[in-house]
Parts: C-alpha cells; structure tokens; sequence
C-alpha cells in the first residue's frame, strides 16, 4: 500500500469496529544485518514499522482520540 494515510482516513467511518494487523518488521537485529531487502521479496512490504511508529501513525490520522485500543504484543 503506498498511501496507507490516505487509506486509513477513508475507511474511518466505514464501520465501528476495525482490525489492522500491522507487521513489525524493525529491530534492531534486522538492521544490522540488512534484511530490509529480504522482508520485501518474501512479503511486499515498502513500509517498516515499530510499535511506536505504528501507533503514532494511527494518532496522526485521528483514530487513538476516544478509541479502546487492544493491542496484542
């Protein structure tokens, strides 16, 4: 997905209830050795997230204010 802000804010009012699964593919580890170029041959990922990353997203395009987040670590 390329615009995945674009994305997020038109399928805000499509339903109450929504599930993202959102792959965290940074660590440290896969920094250091590369595997960026990996994860993308084996999954089609253009975008890397932490949980940070992935949630301040979510905040930036208004879905934290007033939302019950269940996040499974």
């Amino acid at each position: 997905m390329e615009d995945y802000f674009s994305f997020l804010r038109a399928i805000q009012s499509k339903s109450q209830y929504k599930i993202f699964h959102i792959p965290l593919d940074i660590s440290v580890r896969s920094v250091l050795l590369g595997h960026f170029d990996e994860y993308r041959d084996n999954y089609g990922h253009v975008h890397y997230f932490t949980k940070e990353t992935a949630l301040r997203i979510l905040d930036d395009v208004g879905w934290l204010s007033g939302t019950r987040l269940l996040l499974h670590d």
